[in-house]
């Protein structure tokens, strides 16, 4: 392969939508690679790299970089990695460490590693590396788009058939595409993505047990970690209930004091967005919770009182503004879901889960770690009970 300089290699932590996100900033189209998800050889090559007491997250993406250095495919005389900032003060922080362990034992100690904040989000010494407001604002909105197509697809799939799902993606995706190239405004953009989801939605839809399923971000998004965990559910003939995406980058910048100009342009967007779904979505979605902003899931945490208000490691309270905040929309079956090692999963998340079933004693919630070497058949059958009562519970109330 020819030589491509000033190449950025980009953990990808997301099973969906980081193609379309990565548009939203024109500098880095050219420039940078989303690594490919490659399932179990991914990890089995993180496991290689790193020690065992890494977090599973951590483990998955040296993995990730690692397979792409030693693939022979690129020319890696001026190649970065570049870490999107997923915890604050968790075990994933030694994430860029390892990963210049695992170059240096390889023989690529030449390879910088930089988290995604210092690269695009920081001015450096020089001036440089800061987005304009233009491209904030792009990519704020890229962001949210490629958020409601997900969590519109979550509605869809259990209800349309596989060729309307495809046709879908496909305008939806096209129509993002064009929102990011500035050929359409994003109330435009928004507005045909609900439009055309609500075309597909049956009138007569059949109403099917719910499933939240909360947790840590990678636990949530990467298929490769959870042992896609939704599809079991929906496999079980349930639907699914996810945080929007956004909710983990806004937490990000605001616990780091990160970007404010961006963490702004995204809660103006997502305000755009809830508006448009308590107005226009005329109740076919009424598993969708619109996205909140991050001051009413504070809110709910602190004056719950179950964690404390200094709390921000991991994504300290922010799980438990996702806990409360599904409960009180109705949700009684709750996957919680966590990968090795993460602190702040165990002490903050799981830390809650007595004081809510005192308050909730209706509420049936179980608690996945998914680790390298977990049992995916134990997994599963654990999926599988809980689906099994939500639908009896289901039943009874039909």
């Amino acid at each position: 392969m020819s030589e491509q300089p000033n190449i950025s290699l980009l953990v990808n932590w997301l099973s969906g939508f980081g193609k379309t996100m990565l548009e939203a900033l024109p500098e880095l189209q050219k420039s940078t690679i989303l690594l490919p998800q490659n399932g179990s050889q991914t990890v089995l090559r993180g496991l290689s790299c790193t020690n065992n007491d890494a977090c599973f997250s951590s483990t998955y993406a040296v993995g990730q970089v690692m397979d792409a250095v030693l693939s022979g495919e690129y020319t890696l005389e001026n190649f970065e990695v570049i870490v999107p900032n997923i915890c604050i003060d968790c075990r994933a922080n030694d994430l860029e460490g390892l990963l210049r362990k695992a170059l240096a034992d390889a023989g690529f100690s030449q390879i910088s590693v930089k988290s995604f904040s210092e690269r695009y989000l920081s001015v450096s010494k020089s001036g440089q590396g800061t987005p304009t407001g233009a491209s904030v604002k792009k990519m704020a909105e890229a962001l949210l788009l490629c958020d409601f197509y997900e969590q519109l697809l979550l509605r869809l799939r259990p209800m349309i058939s596989i060729d309307d799902l495809k046709d879908f993606a496909k305008q939806s995706l096209l129509q993002i595409s064009f929102a990011v190239k500035r050929q359409v405004e994003f109330a435009s953009a928004a507005q045909f993505l609900l439009s055309n989801a609500m075309s597909l939605m049956p009138d007569s839809a059949i109403q099917k047990p719910l499933i939240a399923f909360v947790g840590t971000a990678p636990s949530l998004f990467n298929t490769t970690i959870n042992n896609a965990a939704v599809e079991q559910i929906e496999a079980e003939d349930c639907e699914v209930s996810l945080p929007w995406y956004s909710d983990f980058v806004l937490y990000g910048l605001f616990a780091k004091g990160i970007s404010l100009d961006l963490l702004y342009e995204i809660e103006k967007s997502r305000a755009e967005l809830a508006f448009l779904i308590k107005t226009k979505s005329a109740g076919k979605f009424t598993n969708m919770l619109p996205p909140r902003s991050l001051d009413y899931y504070q809110r709910l945490a602190f004056e719950s009182k179950l964690v404390s208000k200094h709390e921000l490691s991991g994504a300290g309270w922010l799980y438990v503004g996702h806990l409360i905040d599904l409960l009180s929309a109705g949700a009684r079956h709750i996957v919680y879901a966590h990968s090795f090692g993460c602190l702040s999963a165990h002490t903050v998340g799981r830390g809650v889960f007595r004081a809510l079933r005192a308050h909730h004693p209706d509420m049936s919630i179980v608690s996945i770690e998914y680790d390298p070497g977990a049992s995916f058949v134990n997994q599963s059958n654990r999926l599988k009970l809980l689906t099994s009562q939500a639908k009896e519970s289901f039943a009874s109330n039909q």
